[in-house]
């Protein structure tokens, strides 16, 4: 169990005696466990069924895009843009990202009904809301960080599932987006909405544009510029979605207690003060040459 997230019989699997059998057949005084049937063994949830591959990339067989799509007038978690595995030309969506602004903050200083699992690496006591704990899977059944984006992130619901769909690997995000700053820090959170309105994360990403491209070092952003930003940095996830569920994305600043605070200068950590603090206007465009994307990983629907 992962918050309210309960997995099922199957996840039920003692690893200490599977690696215990393991080592017992290297060192020639076993057989090798059943278990280990291939060199990657993972879980779907949803289906909660074990499945084998050669190896990461072959347990996705093909990848779907999701277009993001806009519309005119306030946006916010209750009045959300669109996914849609169509192209369409629509509005940018505009939000702030603020180092002064508290909201996430405030957050983090009220209890999680779900709670949270044990992390001794995190300071705060492990019942709290913490974005930063949230994108590393951390109680995933919270919907806090969605719920209070107004003004502070971007959103984006896909129509009710008419089937099932598996998805199984690593997203990818490419956005554009227009900054009037050097730098700031966007995290995307990928979730399933299901039927009843409660939400589970799937897979979580965060960036710093000014190192969006690794190989490059670092690239400040050009205000007033069209950039693409993708995130490649979503966590692999195995999970069958229902029928009737819908796809949920969100954009968002971090503005975390567990997170470095940017500045938005774009100068190197260190050689800042909260004088330097800069208000970051983000624009997620939709359009033409513009037109963000989310790549969805697709798994296979029978089980190996």
């Amino acid at each position: 169990q992962a918050g309210d997230l309960v997995f099922g019989p199957a996840a039920d699997v003692d690893l200490m005696q599977v690696a215990i059998d393991w080592y017992r057949w290297v060192m020639g005084d076993g057989e090798k466990p059943p278990f280990l049937d291939a060199p990657v063994k993972y879980y779907v949830t949803g289906a909660e069924q074990w499945r084998s591959a050669p190896d990461l990339d072959t347990a996705t067989t093909a990848t779907m895009p999701w277009y993001l799509v806009g519309h005119d007038g306030p946006h916010s978690a209750a009045h959300p843009g669109w996914l849609r595995p169509e192209p369409a030309d629509s509005p940018s969506f505009r939000f702030v990202c603020d180092p002064d602004e508290r909201t996430t903050m405030l957050l983090e200083q009220q209890p999680s009904p779900a709670g949270q699992s044990h992390n001794p690496l995190m300071d705060l006591p492990p019942s709290y809301h913490d974005l930063g704990a949230h994108l590393m899977g951390v109680d995933p059944t919270s919907p806090v960080f969605v719920a209070s984006i107004d003004g502070f992130g971007a959103v984006y619901t896909s129509a009710r599932l008419s089937e099932p769909l598996e998805l199984v690997g690593e997203p990818q995000l490419d956005a554009w987006v227009v900054l009037d700053q050097p730098d700031a820090d966007l995290c995307a959170l990928l979730y399933e909405l299901r039927v009843d309105g409660s939400r589970i994360l799937l897979s979580p990403a965060v960036q710093r544009l000014r190192h969006r491209d690794p190989a490059r070092g670092v690239q400040l952003m050009v205000p007033g510029e069209a950039t693409l930003v993708s995130f490649r940095n979503f966590h692999w996830f195995a999970r069958r979605l229902a029928a009737g569920s819908r796809l949920q994305l969100a954009v968002r600043h971090t503005g975390s207690l567990r997170m470095d605070r940017n500045h938005h200068t774009g100068r190197p950590d260190g050689f800042e003060t909260p004088d330097d603090v800069r208000v970051a206007n983000v624009e997620v465009l939709h359009s033409g040459e513009h037109r963000s994307v989310l790549h969805l990983p697709i798994g296979r629907a029978s089980e190996r």
